[in-house]
């Protein structure tokens, strides 16, 4: 199981085909992929999202808050400012809601590196190699 922040999810839905996008379509033919519900509000707050793609993610199966999660949240965006990080608070909901399910996160956003220095998330950043 994976999940996938917004900026691939948003190179996807523009029919873009990186190394990225393609392993968000192959979870998503494989049935792997969790959305997580802040990437899901980002991606529907889009006026530009159609209907009929608004409607095929709401599909998609979603990740679930646990107890306590936005106090295991603002703990970590504390630890990362007191390193002399700045995190924007919804990098950070991404990143705990993947921590609290133990999924890795397919991302482009440098700013999850830094989520993982100071976490457990598992970050999959593809390179052509």
């Amino acid at each position: 199981m994976i999940s996938c922040d917004t900026s691939v999810f948003i190179d996807f839905l523009r029919g873009g085909y990186d190394l990225h996008v393609q392993k968000l379509k192959e979870s998503l033919h494989t049935k792997t992929l969790l959305m997580n519900p802040f990437v899901l509000a980002e991606l529907l707050s889009s006026p530009r999202l159609s209907e009929k793609k608004a409607q095929a993610l709401v599909q998609l199966p979603i990740m679930f808050l646990q107890d306590f999660f936005f106090e295991r949240a603002g703990l970590l965006r504390k630890k990362i400012y007191a390193a002399g990080h700045g995190i924007g608070l919804i990098d950070v909901f991404i990143a705990q809601v993947c921590i609290d399910a133990e999924v890795p996160l397919l991302t482009k956003d440098l700013d999850f590196t830094i989520i993982c220095q100071f976490s457990s998330l598992k970050s999959l950043i593809l390179t052509e190699d």
